[in-house]
C-alpha cells in the first residue's frame, strides 16, 4: 500500500501526535491549525490512517485491512466533511451523531474530520458542541482551520490545539531546491510571494509565472499607464487571474514594507530598487495603505461567483496608475 509521506516541516508536529497516540492520550477533539499551504491535509490523513490502523508502529502499517480500506477511500469508521471546500451545514453535523452512535466496524477508533472548522456557521458550531459535550467511546474529532480565532470560543475550548508554524526559510528553501532546478534567488522570490508557505510557493513555480512576474513588476514600478494593455498582462489575467491578483498583492505589500523599513526582501532587486525608492517618495504612505486595503478586498471579490474579472483588474490598474501619477487619490 502507498505510504503517506509527510513534508519535512511537519515532522515535529507529527511526533507530538505520535506521542499522544502512543501514550493513549488521544483527545476526543483535536484542532489542527496553520496557514494555507503547509500541508495540513497531508498531516491529517497520516493521523487518520494511524488511528484506524489495526497494527500500528511509528505510523500506520499499510498492510492491514483497515489500511486497505483507508487507501480505497471506503473505510466505514471514517467521515470527512468540508474537504471539497463546501460549507458544512447543520444537518450534516446532526448526521454525525447517528454515525457516532453506531458500533465501530473494525473494533477500533471512529474518526470524523471537519475541514474548514473556522468557517462553521453559528448553528453548525453549536450543534457540534453538543456532540463534543457527550463524547462516545473511542471517537476522535479532527477539526482543521486556517484561522482558529474565527471559531466559536466554547468550541475551541473543548479541543486540544495543535498549531503548525511556518517553517524556517532554510527548511522551505531546501525542500524547493530538492524539487525544482531554478536558482535560489527565484525560489526565494516565490517563497516571499507565498508569505513563507512552501506549498503556495510551489503553486507559483508550477504555474510558470516568470515572464508575467517581470511584466507585472514593470507595471507596478515603471509603466502603470500602459502596462494593463500589454499582451503579457492580458494573458496573465485571462489564464491565471488568481495568481495575477496575488502577485499584485505581494508586490504592493513589498512597496508598503519598503516605505516602512527601507527593506525590499526578495521581490525587488538591482535597478528595481531605484524605481521603488522614487515611487515611495512620491506617494504618501497613507494612500499606499488605502490602496493595499482595496487590493485585499479585491482578492475577496475575485472568489465570488459572477465577478467580472476583467473589470476588477482594469479598476485596480486604473487606481494604481492614478496613485502613481502624482501620488493622487485612490
Amino acid at each position: 500500500m502507498a505510504a503517506i509521506h509527510l513534508y519535512p516541516w511537519l515532522e515535529s508536529t507529527w511526533q507530538r501526535l505520535l506521542q499522544l497516540y502512543n501514550s493513549q492520550r488521544v483527545p476526543h477533539a483535536l484542532l489542527i491549525s496553520g496557514a494555507k499551504g503547509l500541508g495540513k491535509a497531508n498531516l491529517i490523513h497520516a493521523f487518520e490512517k494511524l488511528l484506524l490502523c489495526q497494527a500500528p508502529a511509528e505510523g500506520a502499517c499499510g498492510t492491514c485491512r483497515s489500511c486497505y480500506l483507508f487507501e480505497q477511500n471506503h473505510h466505514p469508521d471514517l467521515r470527512r466533511l468540508g474537504e471539497d471546500a463546501k460549507t458544512i451545514g447543520i444537518d450534516e453535523i446532526r448526521e454525525l451523531t447517528h454515525f457516532l452512535d453506531q458500533t465501530s466496524h473494525q473494533q477500533g477508533y471512529k474518526v470524523v474530520t471537519l475541514f474548514q472548522g473556522d468557517q462553521l456557521s453559528h448553528g453548525s458550531a453549536n450543534a457540534l458542541l453538543k456532540t463534543l459535550e457527550e463524547p462516545l467511546g473511542k471517537t476522535v474529532l479532527l477539526l482543521v482551520a486556517e484561522q482558529p480565532q474565527n471559531m466559536l470560543a466554547t468550541l475551541k475550548s473543548r479541543c486540544t490545539h495543535v498549531h503548525i508554524v511556518l517553517p524556517p526559510l532554510p527548511v522551505s528553501l531546501a525542500w524547493l531546491q530538492s524539487n525544482y532546478s531554478e536558482n535560489d534567488k527565484y525560489l526565494q522570490q516565490c517563497l516571499a510571494l507565498a508569505a513563507g508557505s512552501p506549498l503556495r510557493a510551489r503553486e507559483f513555480l508550477d504555474a510558470d509565472t516568470g515572464n508575467w512576474r517581470s511584466a507585472l513588476t514593470k507595471a507596478i514600478l515603471i509603466e502603470p499607464k500602459s502596462a494593463f494593455d500589454s499582451e503579457d498582462i492580458q494573458q496573465f489575467i485571462a489564464n491565471q487571474p488568481r495568481e495575477a491578483l496575488y502577485l499584485f498583492y505581494y508586490w504592493v505589500a513589498e512597496v508598503t514594507r519598503f516605505a516602512l523599513q527601507a527593506s525590499t526582501g526578495y521581490l525587488y532587486t538591482g535597478s528595481e530598487v531605484k524605481h521603488l525608492e522614487h515611487l515611495v517618495r512620491k506617494i504618501p504612505l497613507k494612500k499606499i495603505f488605502t490602496f493595499f486595503e482595496y487590493l485585499t478586498e479585491s482578492i475577496k471579490t475575485l472568489s465570488l461567483p459572477g465577478t467580472n474579472k476583467q473589470l476588477l483588474f482594469e479598476t485596480l490598474f486604473y487606481r494604481w496608475e492614478l496613485l502613481c501619477s502624482e501620488g493622487g487619490s485612490v
